[in-house]
C-alpha cells in the first residue's frame, strides 16, 4: 500500500516512521514518476528491515535536513547516494550537478551496521553541510570525497 501512495509535489516535509519494508517505496528513487522537489526535510526513522537508501535522495535539490534513525540493516552507502541524473525543476539551477546542493545536514544514528560509505573523490556533494551526525554505526572511515567537499565541518 506504501508503495503505491502518490505524494504530493509540493510536499515540503516527510516523515517516515516504523517501516518495515526491505527497501523504501518506488516513489523515493531517482526513476520515480513522483517528483519531490520541494521537500526541504526527510525524516526515516525506525526502519528495521531496509537494507539500502534509495537511489536519488541526492537530486532532491531543496532538502536541507536529511535523517536517518535506527535503521539497523543498513550496511552500505554505495555510490548510488550521490548519483546525479539531470532533470528540470531544481531549486537552485547553478548547483545542478552537485548531490545534495543545500543540504545542510545530515544525521546517521542507531544505523547499527553501517560499515561503509562510498564517496568517490571526484563526486562534488553537500557543500553547505555544516552539521553531520554519526553515532552508533560501525562505520570505521569516513568517505575520501567527504572532507573535500564539505570545508562547513
Amino acid at each position: 500500500v506504501f508503495d503505491e501512495l502518490c505524494p504530493s509535489y509540493c510536499l515540503e516535509q516527510l516523515y517516515i516512521r516504523g517501516y518495515f519494508g526491505w527497501q523504501l517505496p518506488k516513489w523515493m528513487t531517482s526513476k520515480a514518476s513522483v517528483r519531490l522537489d520541494r521537500l526541504t526535510s526527510l525524516k526515516l526513522d525506525g526502519l528495521p528491515c531496509c537494507t539500502k537508501l534509495p537511489d536519488g535522495l541526492c537530486q532532491l535539490s531543496c532538502l536541507k535536513l536529511l535523517q536517518i534513525r535506527r535503521a539497523p540493516a543498513i550496511e552500505r552507502i554505495g555510490h548510488e547516494f550521490l548519483q546525479i541524473q539531470q532533470h528540470n525543476g531544481d531549486c537552485h539551477p547553478s548547483r545542478a550537478a552537485v548531490a545534495f546542493p543545500i543540504l545542510e545536514t545530515l544525521e546517521f544514528t542507531v544505523v547499527l551496521e553501517l560499515e561503509e560509505w562510498v564517496w568517490e573523490e571526484h563526486i562534488q556533494a553537500m557543500p553547505l553541510l555544516h552539521e553531520l551526525t554519526l553515532d552508533r554505526c560501525k562505520l570505521r572511515q569516513l568517505p575520501l570525497g567527504l572532507a573535500e567537499n564539505m570545508p562547513g565541518l
